[in-house]
C-alpha cells in the first residue's frame, strides 16, 4: 500500500475529496509563501530578529486557508480552533490538520519541543478547555488524530517542497510530497484521458471495417 493510501485510509477520505482538500492546501502553501517572501523582501530589516520570518510565513499560509474556508462551499464544513497558541483545523470531524514550517526530511520545526515530542509519542494531546468545549459541542469526546502539512524552503526563502505527515510512537509513518502529488510532469500533461482513448480505440475500429468493405 502505498503512503497517498494509506493516508487515505488514516484521513477516512475518499480520493476524490483528499484531492480536493489537499490540492487547496497546496496552492494556499503557494500563495502564502509568495506573499510573505515579497513583503519580507520589501523590507528585510523587520524581519531580522530570531523566529520572525517563520512567524509571518505561517500567518500569512493561514490567514489565506482560512479565506478559503468562508470562501469555497466545499471547505464550509472545516472549523479553526486554537489550543494553547497552536491553530488547528478541524476536517470532517475526523481529524486534526496543523500548518507547520518543515525541514528536508519531513520533521516540523517544533520537533525537538517537548510538547511536541509528547504529542508524537502517543501522549495525550492537551487541548484548551475552549477546545474541549467546541468538539464536546460537536460531540467529539476524545483526542483525534493530527496531521500536519508543512512547507519547505531552501536556503534563500523559497518554496521546495510541501509535505503532508503524520506521526506514530515518535517517528513519522507517513509522509506524501503534495506539491510532486498535484504539480504535473512530462507523464501527465497532455496524457490522454479514458474518454480520449476510448475515442481512439473506436475510430480505429471504424476504420477498420470500411477498409472490408
Amino acid at each position: 500500500m502505498t503512503n497517498l493510501y494509506k493516508f487515505l485510509y488514516r484521513l477516512k477520505l475518499s480520493e476524490e475529496n483528499f484531492n480536493g482538500l489537499f490540492k487547496c492546501v497546496k496552492d494556499v502553501i503557494e500563495q502564502g509563501v509568495s506573499d510573505a517572501n515579497s513583503k519580507i523582501n520589501k523590507d528585510p530589516e523587520q524581519f531580522d530578529y530570531r523566529g520572525a520570518r517563520a512567524i509571518f510565513l505561517n500567518s500569512s499560509v493561514k490567514k489565506i486557508f482560512r479565506r478559503r474556508i468562508y470562501e469555497s462551499s466545499e471547505l464550509q464544513s472545516v472549523k479553526h480552533i486554537r489550543s494553547h497558541g497552536v491553530d488547528y483545523f478541524l476536517i470532517n470531524g475526523s481529524f486534526l490538520l496543523c500548518f507547520k514550517k518543515m525541514d528536508k526530511k519531513a520533521r516540523v520545526s517544533s520537533f525537538y519541543s517537548k510538547r511536541f515530542q509528547e504529542t508524537i509519542n502517543g501522549g495525550k494531546v492537551k487541548y484548551s478547555k475552549k477546545m474541549l468545549d467546541i468538539l464536546g459541542e460537536l460531540g467529539i469526546l476524545k483526542p483525534l488524530p493530527i496531521f500536519f502539512t508543512g512547507y519547505v524552503l531552501d536556503p534563500t526563502g523559497r518554496l521546495e517542497n510541501i509535505f503532508l505527515v503524520n506521526y506514530k510512537l515518535g517517528k513519522i509513518e507517513n509522509v506524501v510530497s503534495l506539491k510532486e502529488l498535484f504539480t504535473p510532469d512530462l507523464f501527465t500533461i497532455n496524457e490522454p484521458t479514458v474518454t480520449e482513448n476510448q475515442k481512439l480505440v473506436t475510430v480505429k475500429k471504424k476504420s477498420r471495417l470500411a477498409a472490408n468493405y
